[in-house]
Formats: structure tokens, sequence, C-alpha cells
């Protein structure tokens, strides 16, 4: 069993995008003003509505194709391919991982949607993703942050290592951050299903006794941060 920390769990509905297609969507609280009484005197209350400004950017790649900088052995650009095709012919690509530790010292997961083509339902570093065709690393970073756990930096955080495209990548090229933040987030429902705040020793413990609740490529970046 996982460690019972705290967890973040969004309120969802399903939202529909195009035909056949649903999105599951955050509910945020809004005020309902009604029609003042005789006496002059108005009631607010608050109902449940969908955020659209929460899943617009997900909605955006759903419906558009994502490409990719294809690169060398020297991560290199040498050209392009969509999602499909670089995972489907394991083509070298590029990706960023952020870890995000707290004020105590615990480091934040996300658990991975099940909806995902890639390790779905799965434990997964804070925030990750892939670096899209004429992107920089760092301007991923920031894009990604705020995408998946809706954080707006100015700045993108401090690049932490650099892990060379394998197979325990899936071959991809990636730049590791670290992040300090105490949150709260705001999760992305189209890419995590909760997220949760692990001790880092008791997280180890974890992933060496249930190896098949992580993702391979976060089991080894964080075999790599951990030597750190």
């Amino acid at each position: 069993m996982l460690p019972n920390t705290r967890k973040f769990v969004p309120k969802m509905t399903l939202f529909p995008i195009a035909d056949g297609m649903h999105l599951r969507a955050p509910l945020v609280r809004a005020p309902v003003r009604p029609p003042a009484h005789p006496a002059g005197k108005r009631e607010q209350g608050q109902k449940w509505v969908v955020s659209l400004s929460l899943v617009w950017p997900t909605i955006r790649r759903v419906m558009a194709e994502e490409f990719f900088d294809i690169v060398n052995e020297r991560d290199e650009p040498v050209g392009r391919a969509s999602r499909r095709e670089a995972h489907a012919c394991g083509l070298r690509h590029r990706a960023v991982h952020i870890l995000i530790w707290n004020a105590a010292g615990q480091v934040f997961l996300q658990k991975r949607s099940r909806m995902k083509d890639v390790a779905p339902g799965l434990w997964d570093s804070s925030c990750s993703g892939h670096v899209d065709a004429g992107e920089e690393y760092d301007v991923s970073a920031r894009r990604e942050l705020g995408e998946e756990l809706g954080l707006r930096l100015e700045q993108p955080p401090r690049r932490w290592f650099f892990v060379e495209a394998g197979p325990s990548t899936g071959q991809e090229f990636v730049w590791v951050y670290r992040l300090s933040h105490d949150g709260p987030f705001v999760l992305a429902p189209a890419e995590i299903d909760h997220g949760q705040w692990f001790d880092p020793v008791e997280l180890g413990r974890e992933m060496a006794a249930c190896p098949g609740e992580f993702s391979p490529a976060f089991r080894y970046i964080w075999g790599l941060a951990s030597a750190r």
C-alpha cells in the first residue's frame, strides 16, 4: 500500500469536445445570485460549473496532432515526426521531467490518467511532458507546469541533470528540473488522475516493493536523482 499522505482529487464531470469524444473536466464553485426578495434582500449561494479555462490546453492538444523534433545521438534536430510515429518507430526525441519538493522535504508525484497512451494509471514525476517541435527544453518545462499543475512561472525551474536517450527513457533525451513549491496545484484531468506528496525514504521502499505501480521512465529518473 502506498503511504496515506495528502492527496489532491479534483471534483470532475464529463464534458463533450467532439462527436463521440468527452473530456473529464474539473468543476469549480461559482456564485449564484437569484432575484431579489420582495423585501429587497438577496440570497447568494454556490453551484458547481465546468471550468473551461482549466481544460482548454488539453482540448487543444486532443484536437491537434503533436509533432516532435527528431534528434540524433548528440541531441541535434534532424527532422520532425508526429507523436504516434516517434513512439511507434522508437525515434529519439526530447522530454522534460520536473520534480517538486515542499518545505517538509516531501516530493509530489502525479498518478497518470488512465486515458494516457504511455504508462496509464501509473505514478510519475511531479510534472513531465514532451518538448514540442521547435521548442526549447526550458520553454517546455514552463508550459508543462502550467498545463498539468496550473503553475505559471515567470522563469523556468532550475535544471538539475540531463539524461541520455535510451530504452529506459523511451528514446527520450530528458532534462530533469528541481522546483520548491508547497502547492496547491490545479491538476489537468486528461493528464492526471490525482496527485500525492511522498516522503522520499518511503517512496524508495514502495518502489522497491511495487515497481509496477510506477512508470518505467520515472523509476529510472528517480534512481538517478536519489544518487545525487
